[in-house]
């Protein structure tokens, strides 16, 4: 998320964000249905290298 994204987000009321985020879970777990044991493999070692890096929530 770039720093415009972020403002544009931390400007919004907190209902229209907690009304995003459910949005967006609910898209996730829906397309999460779909998931081949390959894919989820996949997405693991993706996690495992982002969980080496930065917090991205701390910038």
């Amino acid at each position: 998320m770039n720093e415009f994204e972020r403002q544009v987000y931390a400007d919004m009321e907190s209902t229209d964000r907690i009304s995003i985020w459910i949005i967006k879970c609910m898209e996730l777990a829906e397309f999460s249905c779909i998931l081949t044991d390959e894919d989820i493999d996949g997405i693991a070692m993706v996690y495992k290298t982002m969980r080496k890096k930065d917090d991205p929530c701390k910038s």
